[in-house]
């Protein structure tokens, strides 16, 4: 199957529109993550977690990501039902902007 690359946050807020889009980005100090929008700063050099976005909001620019780590930890999507996801402040983490990666076909 082939993947295509997003190379801008403009890209993946109008690719969000068709598809979820796989992110990689540094999550250390995403443990105690239970609500709201996180906005405690990822490191910026380095990245060590796959996660997807699936959503944004486009007033306030944050990015709603499945986390992998079970529905004990975060926060319940957009339609509701389980937890396992967060939002995240714009500009936040290196990766969301910096590696996405989708299938095109």
């Amino acid at each position: 199957m082939p993947y295509s690359y997003v190379t801008k946050c403009t890209d993946l807020a109008r690719e969000l529109q068709k598809r979820p889009i796989s992110v990689a980005l540094n999550a250390n100090n995403w443990g105690s993550y239970a609500s709201g929008v996180f906005n405690n700063k990822c490191s910026q050099t380095s990245v060590n977690h796959a996660v997807v976005v699936v959503g944004w909001n486009k007033s306030k620019g944050n990015w709603l990501i499945k986390n992998s780590w079970g529905t004990n930890w975060g926060v319940r999507g957009v339609s509701g039902g389980s937890r396992g996801y967060m939002w995240l402040s714009k500009n936040n983490c290196r990766g969301v902007c910096d590696y996405l990666y989708y299938a095109s076909k």
